[in-house]
């Protein structure tokens, strides 16, 4: 009985290839976060900084938070360029959706945040930096301090969602 080769070869190169391109890295869903047009605002509760940005009436988040004893907003002479490495726990970047609108000076600036907050969906830094850098300029007779935060390399998880973006600049805040 003589088989053909190619009768062999091409069903069994054809399954290989069926099954290498249908293995699937589980169900991620890519969330998109896009909170350009809001205004950078900040917090800072016992050496824990927090840059910030609301939208979808304040029921929506983009938050970074770091601690540091020697962070100055609008510090007397200009800093070189600050990088916070993001570690999840206590420097890190949070997206946040919740329930119901929240109150930014209460949730961000109080040493104890409301606990009735309700949190529907929220992403964690993983990976990535913070690049926060500050210059003077003059607005109308006044010096101002402006730190400018770009995002760097961050990737936000949580269990079935992920947001990555190489650079993102998350906005301007004026002391």
């Amino acid at each position: 009985m003589k088989i053909q080769f190619s009768k062999i070869i091409f069903p069994l190169l054809f399954l290989n290839l069926f099954i290498f391109f249908s293995c699937s890295e589980g169900d991620v869903i890519e969330t998109d976060i896009n909170f350009e047009e809001q205004t950078l605002m900040y917090c800072n509760i016992e050496n824990k900084h927090v840059f910030y940005k609301l939208q979808n009436n304040n029921t929506e988040v983009l938050f970074i938070e770091f601690s540091s004893s020697n962070f100055d907003p609008s510090p007397t002479t200009l800093p070189s360029p600050r990088n916070i490495t993001f570690n999840s726990t206590t420097n890190r970047v949070v997206y946040r959706s919740f329930s119901e609108a929240i109150d930014p000076d209460t949730y961000f600036c109080s040493n104890i945040p409301p606990s009735q907050v309700n949190v529907q969906n929220e992403l964690i830094s993983t990976t990535g930096t913070a690049t926060i850098a500050i210059t003077q300029e003059t607005v109308n007779g006044v010096m101002i301090h402006r730190n400018t935060v770009t995002l760097n390399d961050i990737t936000l998880e949580n269990e079935g969602s992920s947001f990555r973006q190489d650079i993102l600049l998350l906005g301007t805040y004026d002391e």
